[in-house]
């Protein structure tokens, strides 16, 4: 119905909008302001569900005596936890997410984050972190490792990389597009999506995007941070991602305890919670929704008192004696069961 094509059109939008379901997560961004505590993380928690994202990615599994794991998943969001191996309290790190993974909360255990940067062989020790783990969680738990592009392109010249591979349910790979120098916000995605052909080619479903992003801030040889790239960005990695079961962006959080510029600013919000690009609040998706049902109700109402006796009322009463509504049924109906579906994805 060309009536409704405007109101359609909007929920596809807000749809795409909250495609891309994982972003990552450092609870530790309000350092400059106070140390992260188990409220300040619930505080967050909320932040990250209110714009639409379902799944979080960390990089420890534990702080003092908070289970970072069991913490994230009480607040109904599936969880992606980090081990950062070589750290001296990866030991301390691993027996949280396994804990949190026992607790049938985690889908992920990650073993360190691009830990083999420049390396030319993989630590012995790496993999049979991985191998332990994998034997003390359930197999629905994925267990594996994540590093850069670089070395996930560029595996050949690393020794023990086919058996690391081997090793993981899961390939975590980070793409970072401000990196490739001189791309701008606008080609950023065209980088992405090349290297991640290239990597496809090699590790098929075993890879899974586990960061990308674009700083608001900063600049590196030729690539320019602003508020308007991390726009163009994430707008482009969500259509891009949107066909993918899982995918992680680059993060929900300022973190301006880092250095560089470019590194304090690839949140999506300041370090406060601040909000710093369009990104529809959950209950705005909500409320569209809710006046496109209330028009398609409105319209089969009509229908049903000006037309009585039509196929289109036909196909009304069917539906709600519990009969079987024609496939050829002209007005409301198909439109209804859309709406319901469109309902269901968004909120489920």
């Amino acid at each position: 119905m060309k009536f409704f094509a405007p109101r359609f059109a909007g929920i596809a939008l807000l749809a795409a909008q909250v495609s891309a379901n994982g972003v990552c997560y450092d609870p530790d961004h309000t350092a400059v302001g106070g140390a992260m505590t188990a409220e300040s993380v619930i505080e967050d928690l909320k932040v990250i569900k209110t714009r639409g994202f379902d799944s979080v990615r960390t990089y420890i599994s534990k702080f003092g005596n908070t289970n970072l794991g069991l913490l994230i998943a009480s607040a109904n969001l599936t969880v992606a936890l980090g081990v950062p191996y070589p750290q001296s309290d990866y030991v301390t790190q691993l027996e949280a997410a396994v804990t949190a993974a026992n607790a049938g909360v985690v889908e992920y255990i990650f073993v360190g984050n691009e830990n083999l940067a420049g390396a030319t062989s993989v630590p012995s020790e790496l993999i049979s972190i991985i191998l332990k783990i994998k034997s003390l969680v359930s197999a629905t738990v994925k267990v594996g490792t994540v590093q850069r592009n670089t070395e996930v392109i560029n595996y050949s010249g690393i020794s023990g990389w086919s058996e690391l591979v081997d090793a993981c349910d899961v390939l975590g790979v980070n793409i970072h597009p401000y990196f490739t120098p001189g791309t701008t916000a606008d080609s950023a995605i065209d980088v992405v999506k090349n290297q991640w052909a290239i990597m496809v080619k090699n590790f098929g479903d075993k890879l899974l995007v586990t960061e990308t992003g674009w700083p608001s801030d900063g600049t590196l040889s030729g690539s320019i941070g602003s508020i308007a790239g991390l726009q163009t960005f994430f707008d482009d990695y969500k259509s891009w991602s949107s066909s993918m079961d899982e995918s992680y962006y680059f993060q929900m959080f300022d973190t301006p305890y880092k250095t560089n510029p470019f590194e304090k600013t690839y949140g999506l919000c300041t370090s406060d919670a601040t909000v710093k690009i369009d990104i529809p609040l959950v209950s705005d998706v909500v409320d569209a929704v809710s006046d496109v049902v209330s028009d398609v109700v409105g319209v089969v109402s009509g229908a049903v008192g000006t037309a009585s006796g039509s196929p289109v009322v036909s196909g009304v009463a069917g539906a709600a004696s519990g009969a079987p509504v024609p496939a050829n049924v002209v007005g409301g109906v198909p439109v209804v069961s859309n709406v319901v579906r469109t309902v269901s994805s968004l909120l489920g």
